[in-house]
């Protein structure tokens, strides 16, 4: 699945899964930036590079829902 296979090349950059998995869960970047413990100015560029790399918008509903997706897809096929 092409979202998963971004999320892997994502994952070894530091805190990258646990930053967009707290704007899946958040729903804004200040608020993914609170949750990891981060000054919200310190993530916009992060964001800006996953968003690149997938491919998607993720300041949507319907792009952080794929993101969502994409996360538990990839959770589920590391975890079998």
């Amino acid at each position: 699945i092409p979202d998963v296979l971004a999320l892997d090349r994502l994952a070894p950059e530091p805190e990258m899964l646990a930053l967009l998995d707290a704007l899946c869960r958040t729903g804004s970047a200040r608020q993914a930036a609170t949750t990891i413990h981060r000054h919200h100015s310190t993530i916009q560029a992060r964001l800006e590079h996953a968003r690149a790399t997938l491919g998607f918008p993720l300041d949507t509903p319907e792009g952080r829902f794929r993101l969502y997706l994409a996360l538990v897809l990839r959770r589920l096929r590391d975890n079998q």
